[in-house]
């Protein structure tokens, strides 16, 4: 991070922070890593780097969710689905989707609201990877409307949530 400030690189130095809120994620430390993931969104707003500020607003929503407070963590998710919707990331989209579904699941809502047209969710199944339509993504697939295949090897637990249609 130290070189990134020193030549000026604004995005690499978000890029830094966002590692480094990832790693205290990882310890366990949220609050701290919270600290780091609004670091490098302030960046990532300043210079315009739309995939950046996606990629820390899920950050953020992962951490919120993990200290336990759900209506700051939707928020983010929410916007960092927006965001994702609006630069083309179909894959930031699906998986802030499937991570906002489970928290409403987690909080005994049943299904969350699909944020998408259908005409999206179908294209978003023709193109996703026989890895996102097994284990966890392939639930958010499936409430898009997607049969997933599951993997072999990877059978999905029984304690995951059916989020399906």
């Amino acid at each position: 991070m130290t070189i990134h400030r020193e030549i000026g690189d604004r995005g690499g130095e978000g890029n830094d922070l966002s590692g480094l809120g990832i790693a205290y994620a990882e310890l366990g430390d949220a609050r701290r890593a919270i600290g780091y993931y609004e670091q490098a969104l302030a960046i990532h707003r300043e210079i315009g780097d739309r995939r950046g500020e996606g990629n820390a607003l899920g950050n953020l929503g992962i951490a919120y969710k993990n200290l336990g407070d759900a209506r700051r963590a939707i928020g983010c998710y929410e916007q960092a689905i927006a965001i994702r919707q609006q630069i083309g990331d179909l894959m930031g989209v699906a998986t802030d989707s499937f991570n906002m579904a489970l928290l409403h699941v987690q909080q005994g809502e049943g299904r969350a609201p699909c944020p998408w047209p259908s005409r999206q969710r179908r294209s978003l199944g023709k193109s996703a990877t026989p890895s996102m339509r097994s284990g966890r993504k392939g639930l958010w697939l499936n409430c898009s409307g997607v049969k997933p295949r599951q993997a072999a090897g990877h059978p999905r637990p029984k304690s995951w949530p059916a989020l399906g249609r």
